[in-house]
């Protein structure tokens, strides 16, 4: 019997959010959407299961700790273990095989991770704590977890190198896997910085911060 999916969505409300649900809604076995900024989102549909972040702050970090525990507390609800968590960003649109396609490719290497190659063919799994072509380290907008794994994010990384310092440690918990054909539509990159100009300087901080917990910065 395959593993049930559940995909966690942290918004505040922006217009990309109706096109990134529907293109996740036949791919999975329910949503979670992480509403920060004082976002009201009413309801979304009996698949979707909002979780309302309490922070004054923008820690994408704790939004997607948020998601992941009610994903898990969703799947312990269903008995279901093993089980996946795809996260995705609210500006992302899922092509209609993404789901399976990761999860395959999750399940076959018995990893931690696995993400959309954006760039070109290549398949690789990665076990070591250390930079790989920045071309294929992981896409923070988009990425999918064995859920049973346990997985978390370090919520000193506001906004920046979370998602590399996950990296690193899926890949020492398992291994993280770069998988090809199924390359999803990032509308927004770096839109946020633009919006709120305070996260440049948070994302300098953020990579102090992952120097000196690993020695090193990512890239």
């Amino acid at each position: 019997m395959a593993e049930l999916t559940w995909a966690v969505v942290p918004s505040n409300g922006r217009s990309y959010l109706d096109g990134c649900l529907r293109s996740l809604r036949d791919q999975v076995d329910g949503i979670v959407v992480v509403a920060n900024d004082d976002f009201d989102p009413g309801d979304l549909g009996p698949d979707v299961v909002v979780v309302k972040d309490a922070g004054v702050d923008r820690n994408i970090s704790r939004w997607w700790n948020l998601g992941l525990e009610a994903a898990e507390g969703l799947a312990r609800a269903r008995g279901r273990d093993p089980w996946n968590a795809l996260v995705v960003n609210d500006d992302v649109v899922c092509p209609p095989h993404l789901v399976r396609t990761l999860a395959d490719k999750l399940r076959e290497y018995r990893a931690a991770i696995a993400y959309p190659n954006q760039r070109d063919d290549v398949e690789a799994v990665w076990t070591r704590a250390e930079p790989v072509n920045l071309f294929h380290r992981i896409t923070g907008y988009c990425f999918m977890l064995a859920g049973e794994s346990g997985l978390r994010l370090d919520e000193q990384f506001v906004w920046w190198a979370g998602d590399d310092d996950l990296f690193w440690r899926g890949n020492q918990a398992g291994g993280s896997v770069l998988v090809p054909g199924c390359r999803v539509e990032h509308l927004s990159p770096n839109g946020s910085f633009a919006l709120y100009p305070e996260l440049n300087a948070q994302a300098g901080r953020d990579m102090e911060s992952f120097a000196r917990k690993w020695g090193r910065r990512p890239w």
